[in-house]
């Protein structure tokens, strides 16, 4: 049973695996697709999501692909209800989730034709050793993918400190040159790069999606015991929290990284491109 004091201490990870709260990567089902239309992905290929939350992404790759998918989250709630809704689905047997530790692999090496990692390394205390551990697990020639997210511009120290408390964590100040200095490793190659920018969501947008939340994911809420006010305190929260997100987020961007992980690498490519009309 939920205590107000409880609530109070959860952070939005633990709220999101109690309401059940789909938790999608940065840009949601187009990056999904963005990353099957860019990857030649067979029944034979071997994909690793690192962070799978409620289970989105490998929900998504299983119903659109034929991959063999292994999903991992450090939360057991959240693992939980990914297995319940792909089970819904009727593909329960094509995922494989599990709860792991992004620093400390449960795999063999070279076990991974592609690493989807979404932007959870932003979240992930050792960065360099999850890193080291995706490289191990992840073949020669492998593809690597992440999505992660940045500042334009430095935040106001009060508003960073609001979104770390909500977070209950000390997330860094990260902007782009953060990511290109943290996969600039021997043995990755950048083989694409696609730059977005988080939309600005209206106030009436939030509300209406809480409401819509709390509604459709009402039995996931029905599994737990609240004491007396702590279910209300529970959704002003939440609903707190999604706004903070919106203000963060619109001052944030991401990109869309695919990594070659290369034996032998070839030589730096000299004549690049752009894309005519975005």
């Amino acid at each position: 049973m939920f205590s107000i004091k409880e609530i109070q201490n959860m952070n939005y990870n633990e709220q999101i695996a109690i309401i059940g709260e789909t938790n999608r990567p940065p840009g949601g089902i187009r990056t999904v697709i963005d990353f099957i239309n860019n990857n030649n992905i067979t029944k034979d290929t071997k994909i690793l999501e690192i962070g799978t939350s409620t289970g989105f992404t490998a929900i998504e790759l299983a119903l659109r692909t034929d991959a063999q998918i292994t999903s991992i989250d450090i939360n057991p709630n959240s693992i939980e209800i990914a297995k319940t809704r792909a089970k819904s689905l009727g593909i329960e047997n094509r995922i494989e989730f599990l709860v792991a530790d992004a620093m400390n692999l449960p795999f063999e090496n070279q076990k991974f034709d592609i690493i989807f990692s979404g932007n959870i390394i932003s979240y992930i205390p050792d960065r360099d050793k999850a890193l080291s551990e995706y490289m191990r697990v992840l073949k020669n020639c492998g593809i690597l993918f992440a999505s992660p997210m940045y500042y334009f511009e430095k935040p106001a120290k009060f508003f960073i400190e609001k979104v770390r408390n909500a977070l209950k964590m000390d997330i860094s100040i990260d902007y782009e040159q953060t990511w290109e200095n943290l996969f600039s490793k021997e043995g990755l190659e950048l083989i694409l790069e696609e730059q977005f920018k988080f939309d600005y969501i209206s106030d009436s947008d939030i509300v209406k999606y809480v409401e819509d939340i709390l509604l459709s994911n009402k039995h996931y809420l029905s599994l737990y015991n609240f004491e007396d006010g702590a279910l209300k305190e529970f959704i002003k929260l939440y609903e707190e929290n999604i706004f903070l997100f919106r203000d963060n987020l619109f001052k944030m961007g991401y990109s869309q990284l695919y990594f070659r992980k290369n034996h032998e690498p070839f030589d730096r490519e000299l004549f690049t491109s752009t894309r005519i009309g975005g």
